[in-house]
């Protein structure tokens, strides 16, 4: 909603042109064709929007991103079996959705069961994590992890999944499950390193 009041006061104060990244496909989808009846130009970039109205479109092919991410987990588990679990973000975002299906048929198709495909509360990594931690703790057999492979869809999911694990491997369970993220931060690098 916020967004969309910007794109309108946007429209209101008549730009020459608007970029934007859409946190939801529907959602903002009115707001642009709002623009572009304005005679605003409007590029969409990282996230897809519903509609053609826009003027352009820029972004990752998020699809393949979450299908080379299924085949890297593949490799890392060395195999056709495992249990999975996928960390989404907030429902509606283009990009995040794409990943996840990408992933998730990949990863299903090779003989892989995903056993949870939470939304992360809100937008927030504290939302993420607290999603991560609930769907985590049932879980957990005999002070163990049992999941082998986790694949989160942006950064949010990310960092919220990755202080989850971490929380769980301080209270003494043990962890052992691959982590494919989606995006990238120094923080990230960090824990990768």
């Amino acid at each position: 909603a916020e967004q969309n009041q910007i794109i309108e006061n946007m429209i209101n104060l008549d730009v020459d042109g608007m970029a934007i990244a859409p946190l939801n496909a529907k959602a903002t989808s009115k707001p642009i064709v709002g623009a572009v009846d304005a005679g605003i130009p409007v590029v969409v970039f990282d996230s897809a929007v519903n509609g053609t109205s826009h003027t352009s479109f820029v972004a990752t092919n998020n699809q393949q991103g979450g299908t080379l991410g299924a085949e890297k987990m593949i490799e890392l588990l060395g195999g056709n079996q495992g249990d999975i679990v996928i960390m989404r973000f907030v429902q509606g975002t283009a990009s995040t959705e794409a990943r996840v299906e990408g992933f998730a048929k990949t990863i299903k198709d090779a003989g892989f069961k995903v056993l949870a495909d939470p939304y992360s509360e809100d937008g927030t990594v504290a939302g993420a994590k607290k999603t991560a931690a609930n769907t985590l703790e049932g879980l957990v057999k005999d002070q163990t992890l049992a999941v082998d492979g986790i694949f989160t869809c942006n950064l949010i999911s990310a960092l919220g999944m990755a202080a989850a694990l971490d929380d769980l491997r301080k209270s003494g369970v043990a962890v052992d499950a691959k982590v494919i993220g989606f995006d990238t931060s120094p923080k990230l690098i960090q824990g990768l390193q």
